[in-house]
């Protein structure tokens, strides 16, 4: 893909790109309020190293992510989250307030071996999309830290398309319901369709970007 083609243009597309995920991401979440509240600095902060760490990871490192990549992650992104736990949770078998089974912590550490695992063999030769799609709802479905496993999982998804040389996507408020129940009631296939959906958006958004910078770079010539 084109990104992997422009250089230059990656950097600025990154930049600005961790500003509007980091945003989206805290619009997501209702328990956070308005997105000026002192505690979102703190959120806006961590979350913005988080993202820099996997990126760093990727274009600087140039190598896979590993487990302790993704504990790092969720570990920076809780930083400053009160009564959370650091590593894997240790507690809950349910998610948040419903009935919805979780991975009971005893069997985490497994099952995110065996996603890893899975990704890079049972799946490697899918379509990117439907690939990362199932990681997502896998990963969400462990659940495998105690706060955070919405970001992170949004995260790891940036970095995988990234990885292919594909632009990552944003999901904003207006995708919130949907996004959600296909998580809940296991919809995977409208979850791959709200991916592609936002996959897409965000390819004619670079492309326009792209080609807009191209014209201005002529003028100035």
């Amino acid at each position: 893909m084109f990104l992997k083609e422009n250089e230059e243009f990656l950097k600025d597309y990154l930049e600005l790109f961790i500003s509007r995920f980091i945003h989206s991401s805290l619009t997501l979440n209702p328990t956070f309020g308005d997105i000026d509240d002192a505690q979102n600095i703190f959120r806006l902060y961590d979350q913005t190293c988080a993202l820099k760490k996997l990126f760093s990871i990727l274009f600087f490192e140039k190598r896979d992510l590993t487990l302790e990549d993704i504990i790092d992650t969720a570990n920076i992104v809780n930083r400053n989250a009160l009564y959370i736990s650091n590593g894997y949770r240790k507690i809950g078998k349910t998610f948040a307030n419903t009935k919805k089974a979780i991975t009971p912590p005893e069997m985490i550490p497994l099952e995110m071996e065996r996603l890893l695992q899975t990704y890079e063999t049972e799946w490697k030769e899918l379509p990117i999309l439907e690939k990362v799609t199932k990681f997502h709802h896998r990963f969400l479905a462990i659940h495998p830290f105690e706060d955070g496993n919405g970001r992170v999982a949004r995260m790891i998804l940036s970095f995988q398309l990234l990885k292919e040389g594909l632009n990552p996507f944003l999901l904003t408020k207006e995708q919130f319901q949907k996004y959600h129940e296909s998580l809940y009631y296991d919809r995977e296939d409208d979850l791959l369709l709200l991916f592609q959906e936002q996959y897409e958006k965000e390819r004619q958004y670079v492309e326009l970007w792209l080609q807009k910078r191209k014209e201005e770079k002529g003028r100035s010539l």
